[in-house]
């Protein structure tokens, strides 16, 4: 699973098949992967099982801890930055962050990711949070997808020295989209 991980983030979901697996986790047997797995399908829901709860879990014991700061686009922003910067500091995190942001980018693959119960929970939530700050819920969740695609799409290629730098930038662009102010706020219609 760590080197579907490492392959989809280099190379993207699509261009990753399972012998491409079986030889990156140095395995003889060209059918290994397919032994276990299946089909690649079920490979991904392996790597997701294995990475989406914790994710999930990191995000809700932040959400329960951000109290009286729920209003704030700065906190939220933080709140929503924090645990991917925390995979980030690590070769197997970008990794996994990697795999993430191709999930997201890949309209085939990506309702695997966000049809998952765990991360709809905590995305809900999220949306509750974000909606909390005056902004319809609608608009809210879609604000809430480009903010976090944004993140998790510009960490995994950055080199360590870089991080504390982009974890500023990242808050401050975050906190910008959620909490800019709306048209539909206001009433005004899109032209």
């Amino acid at each position: 699973m760590v080197a579907t991980e490492k392959l989809v983030a280099e190379w993207g979901i699509e261009a990753v098949n399972l012998r491409d697996v079986g030889r990156e986790a140095e395995q003889r047997n060209n059918s290994v992967v397919q032994y276990h797995f299946g089909t690649k399908e079920i490979l991904i829901e392996a790597v997701l099982d294995l990475r989406i709860p914790a994710l999930a879990q990191r995000y809700d014991r932040l959400l329960s801890e951000l109290g009286d700061r729920a209003d704030d686009p700065v906190a939220v922003a933080e709140l929503l930055v924090q645990p991917l910067m925390e995979l980030a500091v690590t070769d197997e995190g970008r990794n996994s962050l990697g795999f993430i942001a191709a999930m997201l980018t890949a309209p085939h693959w990506q309702p695997l990711l966000i049809e998952r119960d765990d991360f709809r929970a905590v995305f809900g939530h999220l949306v509750g949070v974000v909606a909390g700050t005056g902004i319809p819920t609608d608009l809210a969740g879609s604000r809430l997808r480009l903010a976090w695609l944004m993140a998790v799409v510009s960490l995994p290629s950055r080199p360590d020295d870089d991080l504390v730098e982009l974890r500023a930038e990242l808050i401050d662009a975050v906190s910008g989209v959620l909490g800019a102010g709306s048209r539909r706020k206001s009433g005004s219609g899109r032209r």
